[in-house]
């Protein structure tokens, strides 16, 4: 039974320990929250793609990456937009893609897109892990 005090002690001093960790762990350890998994294209179209994702709770506001699909070696992701103002969906065009979006080369040829999106959680005040790439096919 002595072994069982101890061991009972030990426990406590463990627990003390994860609790005092937690409380002094600086935000930097935080993990990230989780990332979206629900992505889909309402409609894709050459002129626009009318995106879509799951409505988080904890987001207070979602960050939106692309990747031209202009044949580039490496994937590039690069921001299309910085906020959607809180809403859970985005409609690139032919403004917020840059001219891509009901180009002639689009009009004719169709294309592939790839899209990431991540939310600005409101527990930590930071950016979510960024989801996978979700890809668009948009026909001529």
């Amino acid at each position: 039974s002595l072994a069982l005090t101890k061991l009972s002690s030990l426990f406590k001093i463990i627990k003390a320990a994860v609790v005092n960790k937690s409380t002094v762990s600086k935000p930097t350890e935080n993990p990230l929250a989780a990332p979206i998994t629900k992505f889909e294209a309402t409609e894709a179209t050459p002129g626009h793609i009318n995106l879509k994702w799951e409505d988080v709770e904890d987001a207070s506001d979602y960050k939106l990456l692309w990747d031209k699909g202009d044949g580039q070696q490496s994937s590039l992701f690069q921001q299309i937009t910085a906020s959607t103002d809180g809403k859970n969906e985005y409609t690139v065009d032919k403004a917020s893609s840059g001219g891509i979006m009901g180009s002639q080369a689009i009009m004719k040829n169709g294309g592939t897109f790839h899209f990431k999106v991540s939310y600005k959680s409101i527990k930590t005040k930071q950016e979510s892990e960024m989801s996978q790439a979700f890809e668009v096919k948009v026909h001529p």
